[in-house]
């Protein structure tokens, strides 16, 4: 995958530095130009003909939060957030015992009333196919039944040509707070994004530094794109 992804990239540039040398060409030099041209339009289509048929080979995104129970007792709105907790906690404990990089966007579980939610970056090859499975409500057997909703994401990648045009994206940062109440630095602050074409938003607050935030948001943001791209693809397969 990684060097598929490579290999489109050398494609493009050698397309960008070929489009730049035509216009000034003699004729000796543009016939040269023409027929690497028609060599790398080959290339790209067997390039094309390789992509990956479909995402298993990607890094994941674990988003986990947990829903009204059936019964509206706080015992068992209690009992949905613990569940959900613990969810979330054996996703990353898979992912860490598989060697796998897990990096965590976002945490948050509120008392009053009893909610949570988490989304958490699986890196490595394989990751998405490992956990698309999980993807959807999970429901206890128990009485009340409760229900905790799992979306797995796949991580977009250059090939998949998402931008985020500057003027598409409307970006926010906020305090964020430690543990104990006191207030964090400038310097570590917490991600919102929204892209304003289709508004859908991407939040991120639980890495090192406002800048890292910033960046999961994007990776969070450009994931849901795909998402959506994905789905509208296969409504008009439908």
């Amino acid at each position: 995958m990684r060097r598929l992804l490579d290999d489109v990239d050398g494609a493009r540039d050698e397309f960008t530095l070929l489009a730049d040398l035509l216009p000034a060409a003699d004729d000796v030099l543009a016939a040269e130009c023409r027929t690497e041209l028609r060599a790398l339009t080959e290339r790209v289509g067997d390039l094309l003909r390789r992509r990956p048929g479909d995402l298993d080979e990607r890094e994941a995104i674990v988003v986990v939060r947990a829903l009204p129970c059936e019964a509206p007792r706080r015992a068992d709105a209690y009992e949905g957030v613990r569940w959900a907790e613990l969810l979330c906690s054996q996703y990353i404990k898979d992912a860490e015992r598989d060697g796998r990089p897990v990096h965590v966007y976002n945490k948050s579980d509120c008392a009053d009333p009893p909610a949570f939610t988490a989304t958490v970056h699986i890196s490595g090859i394989g990751a998405f196919g490992s956990l698309k499975s999980e993807h959807g409500i999970h429901r206890s057997e128990g009485r009340p039944v409760l229900k905790v909703a799992v979306d797995i994401l796949a991580v977009a990648v250059p090939y998949d040509d998402i931008r985020l045009d500057d003027g598409e994206i409307e970006a926010r940062e906020s305090q964020e707070w430690t543990d104990c109440g006191g207030p964090l630095g400038y310097e570590r602050r917490s991600v919102i994004l929204t892209h304003i074409p289709t508004g859908i938003t991407a939040s991120c607050s639980k890495q090192e530094s406002t800048h890292l935030n910033r960046s999961g948001a994007r990776t969070l943001l450009r994931a849901r794109l795909l998402q959506r791209r994905r789905g509208a693809a296969a409504d008009q397969a439908d």
